[in-house]
């Protein structure tokens, strides 16, 4: 199938298909973020039960729009009109079928391409736990995905709420934070309010912190710097999060929460007056960092990115003939 998303910004356009489990191991669909154990365990023993998924890993290629791959879609998109359209005034989402010739002129330009996880690490990490455990059964060898081209796709900040590991009172967090800036070659200034303090461009973090908002400016990363060592969010958690607040934001602490830029600055600013909590508003990430980073074979710290919008759960259906669905033919 053939499905496009719709937003204000713009649309993208995949194609939903069955990718190989393999190619998770084999370097050929890869990853930038780590997983949870528990989660993924959840996700394995759903998949196994149920016996079904409706959730397609979100994955993206390399293609630009004139690429062959972003060419062939947006032909099968104007040969007549969606099977199915549905969505809200947000996004809309509209699925056609793909003609069997097509099909195969579709998978002829993603061979030999290099796939990326956008949105779906645990549930991509359940599909290998699932086949792991029972290898012998060939419709585990595959999991529902949608392949986007990379061009299209659209990455929002996900800001950070840090509980306060080590301040009584407002005077010290701040004289704190400030130290730090000056010790590592930034600085931290005052501002007015929520929009004044978010960043510009990579290097600023917006900081709220006791009911006021400052402008923090990271040094610039060192020259030799990797990937994942370059970016904002990862230099934050290294050089002000652990440090200064003594919240390690790699542990299953519960000491950083996360607040989606489309939630609002004001959900960020409730959240850290319920408690010592301070906030920071992160500039997004591109989509070629992003990709950096899994060639780099690196893994992000958690909800380093946030792609808007996603795939809808329960638009489609594979049945693995198993479980729940043992009585039913596999798709």
């Amino acid at each position: 199938y053939l499905y496009r998303l719709t937003h204000a910004r713009g649309s993208q356009t995949g194609l939903i298909c069955a990718v190989a489990v393999s190619g998770f191991e084999e370097g050929r669909i890869r990853i930038h973020e780590g997983v949870r154990e528990d989660r993924t365990e959840l996700l394995t023993a759903h998949l196994m039960g149920v016996g079904a998924t409706s959730h397609p890993v979100a994955l993206a290629v390399r293609a630009w729009a004139d690429s062959e791959y972003a060419e062939r879609l947006d032909e099968v998109a104007a040969a007549a009109p969606p099977d199915l359209e549905f969505g809200s005034n947000l996004v809309s989402h509209q699925i056609w079928t793909v003609p069997a010739e097509m099909t195969d002129r579709l998978l002829k330009a993603l061979a030999d391409k290099v796939l990326y996880v956008t949105d779906g690490h645990h549930r991509s990490a359940a599909a290998q736990r699932a086949l792991q455990r029972d290898p012998g059964n060939p419709v585990l060898t595959r999991t529902l995905a949608a392949v986007f081209p990379h061009s299209q796709l659209h990455v929002e900040a996900y800001h950070r709420v840090v509980a306060d590991q080590r301040h009584d009172n407002r005077d010290d967090l701040l004289w704190a934070l400030r130290s730090r800036a000056s010790y590592m070659g930034g600085e931290l200034e005052r501002v007015e309010g929520a929009e004044d303090a978010r960043p510009r461009w990579r290097g600023e973090v917006g900081v709220y912190a006791a009911g006021s908002w400052h402008r923090l400016t990271l040094p610039p990363p060192d020259s030799e710097a990797g990937a994942l060592d370059s970016l904002d969010v990862d230099r934050l958690r290294r050089l002000v999060i652990d440090p200064v607040l003594g919240a390690d934001e790699l542990a299953a602490t519960g000491t950083v929460d996360y607040v989606p830029d489309t939630a609002g600055l004001d959900e960020l600013v409730r959240r850290c007056d319920t408690g010592s909590r301070v906030g920071f508003v992160m500039y997004p990430l591109s989509v070629d960092e992003l990709l950096a980073v899994a060639d780099e074979g690196s893994k992000m710290p958690p909800k380093s990115s946030f792609f808007y919008p996603k795939p809808r759960a329960g638009a489609f259906l594979r049945v693995l003939g198993q479980g729940a669905t043992a009585h039913l033919t596999p798709s």
